[in-house]
């Protein structure tokens, strides 16, 4: 009868009982920081108040669109493929 045995030799690194502790330094606040004030704008004047409507107002969501369109295009490092 075949007989398997079964010799694991593993030798894992020697790691420090006494690892040193990360410390994590303070978030820093950029007062100019786009994102943190957009972010405290919205908080100050959210309207948690929702209403759906049966049809999107098609000329808002168009303005709303074309708005984001336009200042997506004004980063430098934006490509359109379209002009391929």
């Amino acid at each position: 009868m075949l007989e398997i045995k079964h010799k694991h030799h593993l030798h894992l690194p020697h790691l420090p009982t006494a690892s040193p502790r990360i410390a994590l330094s303070p978030v820093a606040i950029d007062d100019d920081d786009e994102l943190t004030v957009a972010i405290e704008n919205d908080q100050a004047s959210r309207d948690d108040q929702w209403e759906l409507d049966e049809r999107p107002d098609m000329g808002e969501l168009t303005e709303f669109w074309d708005a984001v369109v336009d200042d997506v295009s004004k980063d430098p490092e934006w490509f359109k493929f379209s002009e391929e």
